[in-house]
């Protein structure tokens, strides 16, 4: 066994943490769970691992490593699925490379094991090429990856029609970057040209980094999508968005009690219903809802809004709803549907409410089947309980 270097030690180190990383990888295939953000920083450590074995002066097993490296590429771009032989290529090419720097360039086994795991790897890469039709993770029945808010569901719904397929769109980010860093990287701009984006999150994914997952639309066929937007991407099937059954929340703002309470009745046949009696309160509400921590299940999805309040009215309410949704970067017609609710009806009211972006103009009184059309018209239905399964 040949003395190693400090440069040895750290890469021997983070070959111990790549094994982890694979094992890891490993039990989540098997288990049928998300492995794709393993991907990810397994990614991040085989590439800097590269850089440090060739900075080394470790040619062979660098470009052992390289060929890792491909291997992993083509998980982490959507070109194929991982089988139950893939990660065993992997921890061979592992075991090579640590046998390598142990033993060095002139030890006999230590150049077998290497010659052999540049063979596994490289038939990797001959299978999927030969394969084309075979699925891989861009395969139609893989889910989108994390839960939609009501307002997503219905923004997906409202745009599929027009917009072609749905994708995921998987891009690693510095863990330093907050949400409004995020919004402005420039991968959402690329989306925009090509397509529709309808929801984002970022997940936490070890030492290194976040990983971002975009879910959006585009009408553009995959093939041609592929040179338009670099970061790998892949189709998902989202049935369970286009069922009707997602449950809203709510907000009533009325400074009438019997008008408050009746449409509370009407609603609450709906989802989740909160109420406010006058214009301050019910935008401080909105704004805690869209800003909080839980704000992809928090944020209202729909706001029935009365104009005539004392102190802010609903004209004023509702140019500061839109005001707060587009300094959050929400774009105009993806933010919370609003019907403006009032007995006034003439056109100077009505053209307000409209010119400051409401959906809806609702004249008072009207009956529970006004709102049944429009909860209809946003894209939800009454919540259908089965009597014989209440306890």
């Amino acid at each position: 066994m040949r003395e190693l270097t400090d440069s040895d030690n750290i890469a021997m180190d983070r070959l111990d943490e790549i094994e982890v990383q694979l094992m890891n990888f490993e039990r989540a295939r098997t288990r049928g769970e998300d492995w794709r953000s393993l991907v990810h920083e397994l990614f991040r450590n085989v590439h800097n691992l590269k850089s440090l074995l060739a900075m080394a002066g470790h040619d062979t097993a660098s470009a052992l490593i390289h060929e890792f490296e491909s291997r992993l590429d083509s998980l982490r771009s959507g070109k194929r699925l991982p089988d139950s032989n893939w990660t065993d290529v992997m921890l061979s090419a592992v075991d090579a490379v640590q046998s390598l720097i142990t033993q060095g360039d002139e030890d006999g086994e230590a150049i077998m094991a290497v010659s052999a795991a540049q063979d596994s790897l490289t038939k990797l890469g001959a299978d999927a090429a030969a394969s084309p039709e075979v699925p891989t993770p861009k395969a139609p029945n893989l889910h989108v990856p994390f839960p939609l808010s009501a307002a997503e569901v219905d923004l997906f719904r409202r745009s599929l029609g027009a917009t072609g397929k749905p994708y995921i769109l998987e891009k690693l980010v510095d863990n330093t970057l907050s949400d409004e860093q995020i919004r402005t990287l420039p991968v959402f701009d690329s989306i925009k040209e090509f397509g529709v984006p309808i929801a984002w999150r970022a997940q936490a994914a070890g030492s290194a980094g976040k990983v971002l997952s975009i879910l959006f639309l585009s009408a553009l066929p995959e093939t041609e999508l592929s040179f338009a937007i670099f970061d790998p991407f892949y189709p998902v099937s989202v049935p369970d968005l286009q069922k009707k059954d997602v449950l809203p929340h709510i907000l009533i703002v009325d400074d009438d009690p019997v008008a408050l309470l009746i449409l509370q009745h009407y609603l609450s046949a709906y989802g989740r219903v909160d109420t406010a009696v006058r214009g301050q309160e019910a935008l401080d509400k909105f704004i805690v809802a869209i800003q909080g921590e839980n704000s992809a299940e928090d944020a209202y999805d729909v706001v029935f809004l009365d104009i005539m309040m004392p102190g802010m009215d609903g004209h004023q309410t509702l140019k500061r709803i839109r005001e707060t949704e587009e300094s959050l970067g929400i774009l105009v017609g993806n933010g919370c549907r609003v019907a403006m609710a009032s007995a006034l009806s003439d056109f100077a009211s009505i053209s307000t409410s409209f010119k400051d972006l409401c959906d809806v103009y609702l004249v008072k009184p009207f009956e529970r089947s006004t709102v049944q059309e429009v909860m209809g018209k946003f894209g939800y239905s009454p919540i259908d309980i089965d009597p014989s399964k209440v306890l």
